[in-house]
């Protein structure tokens, strides 16, 4: 169990928010800092109801049937908001034709990566739509 999901059970009846930790999830420094300094969207706290919200979502997708759509899935090799290599092996039962593509300088915001990391990944979109 994780340290947050431990945290969430334990101080749920008396904790709602916990202070959030901004982590360099996109290779594009001027981004990162607009997402810590100016967008209004970004709060300083995470709700624990998120948290118990994914807890809770986590065995309905694992109990869900594979599906053979042809799927893409990108991620981010740099990626340490999520464990996403964990999460490829789970994706890959549930999406048995999926294509999946790694970039090795890739972190987790993938649309607001730096220009050329992110050119490499529209073209692996734009060649999957094309198919």
């Amino acid at each position: 169990m994780e340290p947050i999901e431990l945290g969430s059970l334990v101080g749920k009846p008396f904790v709602n928010q916990l202070p959030r930790k901004y982590r360099a999830n996109t290779t594009d420094e001027s981004f990162t800092s607009f997402l810590r300094e100016q967008d209004p969207l970004q709060h300083n706290q995470l709700d624990v109801a998120w948290v118990s919200a994914m807890r809770r979502w986590m065995p309905r997708l694992l109990a869900q049937e594979p599906s053979l759509l042809p799927t893409l899935i990108l991620q981010g090799e740099q990626d340490v908001t999520v464990d996403w290599k964990w999460n490829l092996a789970i994706l890959a039962e549930k999406f048995p034709n999926a294509d999946i593509h790694c970039h090795p300088e890739a972190r987790h915001h993938l649309v607001n990566e730096a220009e050329p990391i992110r050119r490499a990944l529209f073209t692996t979109l734009d060649e999957f739509v094309e198919k």
